[in-house]
């Protein structure tokens, strides 16, 4: 009979075997007791992993609404919703219908763009997993350490060498740790599957939430309400599809026309001899999409994509208001807008905050992958950029009030202190609002500004020493009217390109989108140089058709 020899396992072999059991088990721990904080919706949330197969919204009193986990492994997601009142038998039907009203507009952006809050949402739990398993891998490997060290090297190569049955009871024993943590881990967020039986509500039909089950009161409101939000889910759907195709039929008629329209500026007197050496070289042109006053309207994300796509655009320039209330529920826009740009090419955001952000957009920014101005001059592919946050801020309830002791013009002031301590004017000031600015513009601290706020298309103009553009609202927002939803006025999105070598625009593009969802693209106009570097015999005003 063969006989086989096995040679003696070595320490390191031991402590590898037995960090890699900790490893196992306390990712599995670290899964199903991660959760963050979020929203859905117009509320806050609570995410956690959980050891089903199902996602469950709960949403207290009212019930819950499941669907089947895309996880892997079997896991589940539970979403506990806050907000929910306790006596939902308290609310008469009038304020119930009011409060329903003033949250459609969220429940829409929801049902727009359900991926970006579980992006955003993922991603904070993964960190929390992380984070949990990583707790637990020092917490038991210290315990297990602690215990080895407590046995001594005999008694510790007296257990190892009790052989094939001590390794089967070690397995039993890893076995009993992994089911009891789950089961511990798992009582909390997992409860019992009340809607395994439950029909899938047709109410959710065409939806990304369709097959979805609900329980409880839920059942009855979504019944009942629900058509309101898919209706106006649907309206915007189509709506904003239909202003996407039209942009793109708008710029394929544009480009057909360009290679003439490019022919007439070259005869153009209008064009100075700079401005026809870096037209002269397109490739050395970096293109800049610029938008500003989106405030919240997701909808308007896929145009965006079209947009920089279309274009060419390495690089977005946010003039502000990205949002509307510079919460933290309203993650969800900036990371649907981030996402839309990303993915029609753009390899940069930079963001100058606006008097609806605060802070915390500015770190939601930052945590999609985009600049955020704070003061100092910037180099985002090849091009100097300076700005900083509004001085103000408005609040739903509270008013317009300074953020700090600057107002408009300190801060324009402290800007322009740092545009003209370089050698040279920075190229481009980024702010949201016109008026912090003008020190820039007066000084000549800046060859160029770029802003917002007024929801209204304005120049681009010589002012002073420098060129101002003022950007309409991206989200045709129109005052006193919601942003969400079709367009109440027309969007506006600017198109820059502009030269690293000179730190001058070469020209720039309009694009517009009414509200019937037409598109309209404007032809390349060249950037009207600051009056310092104008020839003699240039005409300080570019035609009418150039505004």
């Amino acid at each position: 009979m063969a006989s086989s020899t096995r040679g003696p396992v070595t320490f390191g072999t031991r402590v590898a075997l037995v960090a890699t059991l900790v490893f196992a088990v306390s990712v599995w721990i670290g899964l199903v007791t991660a959760s963050a904080e979020g929203s859905l919706g117009p509320h806050r949330a609570t995410y956690e992993i959980t050891a089903s197969s199902s996602g469950v919204v709960d949403l207290g009193p009212l019930g819950t609404l499941e669907v089947d986990s895309p996880l892997p492994l079997r896991l589940g997601a539970r979403v506990t919703v806050q907000e929910v009142p306790a006596d939902v038998t308290s609310i008469d039907a009038p304020v119930t219908l009011e409060g329903l009203s003033a949250d459609l507009d969220r429940y829409v952006q929801f049902f727009t763009s359900p991926e970006t809050f579980l992006q955003d949402a993922a991603g904070d739990v993964v960190r929390s997993a992380a984070r949990h398993t990583l707790i637990a891998f020092v917490g038991l490997g210290a315990a297990i350490t602690g215990l080895l060290l407590l046995l001594g090297p005999g008694r510790r190569t007296e257990l190892w060498q009790l052989g094939v049955r001590r390794r089967r009871t070690s397995l039993a024993g890893v076995v009993v740790i992994v089911a009891v943590a789950g089961a511990v881990v798992a009582t909390g967020p997992l409860g019992p599957d009340l809607t395994a039986s439950q029909p899938a509500s047709s109410i959710f039909d065409g939806t990304p939430l369709e097959g979805a089950r609900l329980t409880g009161r839920l059942a009855g409101i979504v019944d009942t309400y629900g058509g309101l939000a898919l209706d106006a889910y649907r309206e915007n759907e189509e709506f904003y599809a239909g202003a996407e195709d039209s942009l793109r039929t708008a710029w394929a008629a544009r480009e057909e026309q360009s290679q003439e329209w490019a022919r007439l500026l070259e005869l153009s007197e209008r064009v100075s001899p700079l401005q026809r050496v870096m037209l002269g070289d397109p490739d050395s042109l970096v293109t800049m999409l610029v938008v500003s006053d989106l405030h919240c309207n997701v909808g308007m994300a896929p145009v965006l994509k079209a947009a920089v796509e279309l274009s060419g655009a390495a690089v977005v320039l946010d003039a502000g208001d990205t949002t509307v209330n510079g919460t933290q529920v309203e993650r969800y826009c900036v990371t649907a807008f981030s996402n839309a740009y990303r993915a029609g090419g753009a390899k940069d955001v930079v963001f100058a905050g606006g008097n609806h952000d605060s802070a915390i957009t500015g770190e939601q920014v930052r945590a999609a992958g985009g600049t955020v101005l704070a003061g100092e001059v910037v180099n985002v592919a090849g091009i100097d950029v300076l700005g900083d946050a509004d001085p103000l801020e408005t609040r739903i309830g509270q008013g317009t009030r300074r953020t700090g002791e600057e107002g408009a013009a300190e801060a324009g002031e402290r800007l322009a202190d740092v545009g003209c301590s370089r050698d040279e004017p920075v190229p481009l000031l980024l702010v949201h609002t016109p008026a912090v600015a003008a020190d820039s513009l007066e000084r000549g601290c800046a060859v160029a500004t770029v802003s917002g706020h007024l929801h209204r298309w304005a120049g681009p103009q010589r002012v002073e020493q420098g060129v101002r553009l003022v950007n309409g609202s991206t989200a045709g927002a129109v005052s006193g009217q919601a942003t969400v939803g079709p367009l109440g006025g027309t969007a506006t999105i600017g198109v820059l390109r502009v030269s690293p070598e000179y730190g001058l625009v070469a020209d720039y593009q309009k694009l517009t989108v009414d509200r019937l969802g037409q598109a309209e693209v404007g032809w390349r106009m060249p950037f009207p140089l600051p009056a310092g570097m104008l020839p003699e015999r240039e005409d300080p005003n570019l035609p009418p058709g150039a505004r």
